[in-house]
């Protein structure tokens, strides 16, 4: 029962559970681990309220990182936190995870990303700082030492360096009680009558004159760093500038500071081609790789480029892409190879993508779908006709999608057939009307309208635009320029919201409204703004569905 409050998410069909087994079984994972860390374990006070958060999400990776591996964890979890925790940052929110005085406790919980995403990539720092297997002891300790009691920062603190015999009061300064990121410039040299490797690391962060809270100036620690495949640890002193020497038989492939990305930081190093191919090609860690996949395309759109350079990139983003590897990095590269590939496609990726299409599963089956979709090739209908019998809900979506670019005069009927396919949440309805939409048949407007009339809900039905068939079925009356025949039906259902007084349902329907883009809404609009006129942040909402209600009727008159 405590589950299903969580999410209506935790009832699905086999189908959807295996596309969103990351997601949905970490939601669990990280609910039941609260029970130790803010039930069985609370803080004294708001100002450490990070730790209980923080190491609830730590088991929640470690379970799914168990579950479905190291690169899915570093994909999925720390890829997310990092850019969760340096978005904020780069926004201008800065202080450190533990505030003493906290002036806005709401405005403090809700902010931004620090007391959960950043909260576990400090607990993962202080993972590599001391090792895995004595931070399972320190944990262990700090649960059974500390069980049904508040607790603070320092108990953490305390705890940690009694099983460690060691003092980390630097640590928990410069990643919690302090505030900061360091920023690195790289600068690499081999001497090749030495051999050896220079590395140096200078910290180029600067000092904040006007803020309250206190600031590291140096940082220091373990960091790894790889080397054409061997990870070395090099020890940061807290100093502006750190040099190392390695001993190397000859000049390195590629140097990858910061491995698999877990310091918080900013890293500047210059490096040529030939060093990012290979280390998108041969690095061992998948956070690695993904920032060379982002510099190579980054250099392939550069206008100075020249072809052969172009080939090279493109050749290895194609072997990448065709390897049998981590689905979800090959799922990135197809993303990233689908921003420069030839159209129309030339034989070489095609098989590719129907060797995918044919042998691999979910997410990545879907992409390649989606991308050979692209082609509006009538000659791959069936093709696509086959696979709106998918185990994947991802991959039937596309599918429809592309069966519906081809203009197939098979599509229609086998839309029709997709459409009365039972599915969690309507998503063959969904996919169907999706397929139909790119179709262009106006035999669909009748089969939209119906599913917008559905019966199964006064209003609406499952707040969440991803999963709502009626925001498919209006972006499909929409597309056909009809949608002032489902306006009535939503009309009725937002006035009994508004009768009713539900926020939900009227904003619900207010999206509905600004998608079917029917001229009489205007009158909509102006009686939202004269019932909402005292809430700011109901009026910010109001005037961002006007004008997307706007700009479609625009569009519509264009057309």
């Amino acid at each position: 029962n405590g589950i299903g409050t969580i999410s209506d998410n935790f009832v699905d069909d086999e189908k959807t559970h295996k596309d969103f087994l990351y997601l949905w079984d970490g939601v669990e994972a990280e609910a039941l681990a609260s029970q130790w860390f803010g039930n069985l374990i609370k803080t004294k006070n708001w100002n450490h309220v990070w730790l209980t958060k923080a190491l609830a999400h730590f088991i929640e990776s470690k379970y799914g990182e168990k579950t479905n591996g190291h690169d899915e964890y570093l994909m999925w979890v720390q890829n997310f936190d990092m850019g969760a925790t340096m978005g904020d940052w780069n926004a201008g929110i800065h202080h450190p995870m533990v505030v003493e005085n906290i002036k806005d406790l709401n405005s403090f919980l809700k902010a931004d990303n620090y007391l959960r995403s950043k909260g576990l990539l400090v607990l993962r720092l202080l993972e590599k700082e001391i090792g895995e297997n004595e931070f399972k002891k320190c944990i262990q300790y700090f649960i059974n030492t500390n069980a049904n009691k508040s607790i603070t920062t320092e108990d953490f603190k305390n705890a940690v360096e009694r099983v460690t015999k060691r003092k980390l009061d630097w640590f928990f300064d410069q990643w919690i009680y302090k505030m900061g990121v360091p920023n690195f410039k790289i600068i690499k040299t081999y001497n090749s009558s030495k051999n050896v490797l220079q590395i140096k690391l200078i910290q180029t962060q600067k000092q904040e004159n006007n803020s309250d809270y206190p600031q590291v100036k140096y940082f220091q620690g373990k960091m790894q760093i790889e080397i054409d495949n061997s990870i070395h640890t090099i020890i940061l002193k807290p100093e502006e500038e750190n040099v190392f020497e390695i001993s190397m038989p000859k000049k390195p492939k590629f140097i990858n500071v910061n491995y698999e990305s877990t310091w918080i930081a900013v890293i500047n190093m210059q490096n040529k081609l030939e060093e990012y191919l290979f280390q998108f090609e041969k690095s061992k860690d998948v956070l690695g790789r993904t920032i060379a996949l982002n510099q190579l395309i980054s250099i392939y759109k550069d206008s100075s480029i020249t072809f052969t350079e172009k080939q090279l990139i493109y050749q290895s983003m194609l072997k990448v892409a065709g390897r049998k590897e981590y689905w979800r990095f090959r799922t990135n590269v197809l993303s990233m190879l689908n921003t420069i590939l030839p159209r129309p496609l030339d034989i070489e990726i095609a098989n590719i993508l129907l060797k995918i299409i044919n042998n691999e599963n979910s997410w990545l089956k879907a992409n390649a779908i989606s991308i050979l979709g692209i082609e509006n090739n009538p000659e791959y209908a069936d093709l696509f006709i086959g696979h709106l019998n998918d185990n994947s809900n991802r991959v039937i979506f596309n599918a429809a999608v592309a069966l519906g670019k081809t203009k197939s005069p098979k599509a229609f009927d086998a839309l029709i057939n997709l459409k009365n396919q039972s599915s969690w949440k309507g998503q063959s309805k969904m996919s169907a009307l999706s397929g139909m939409r790119f179709l262009g048949d106006e035999r669909a407007i009748p089969i939209a309208l119906e599913i917008l009339n559905d019966n199964q809900s006064p209003r609406w039905f499952l707040g969440a635009s991803g999963w709502d068939y009626p925001v498919y079925a209006s972006t499909t009356l929409a597309s056909f320029n009809k949608g002032n025949l489902g306006y009535p039906i939503i009309l009725e259902r937002l006035n009994k919201a508004m009768l009713e007084n539900d926020i939900n349902d009227i904003f619900s329907n207010v999206l509905l409204i600004s998608i079917l883009a029917d001229p009489r809404a205007t009158e909509v609009f102006d009686k939202l703004k004269i019932k909402y006129k005292n809430d700011d942040n109901a009026l910010t909402a109001i005037n961002a569905y006007e004008e997307q209600f706007k700009n479609a009727l625009i569009k519509n008159q264009n057309k």
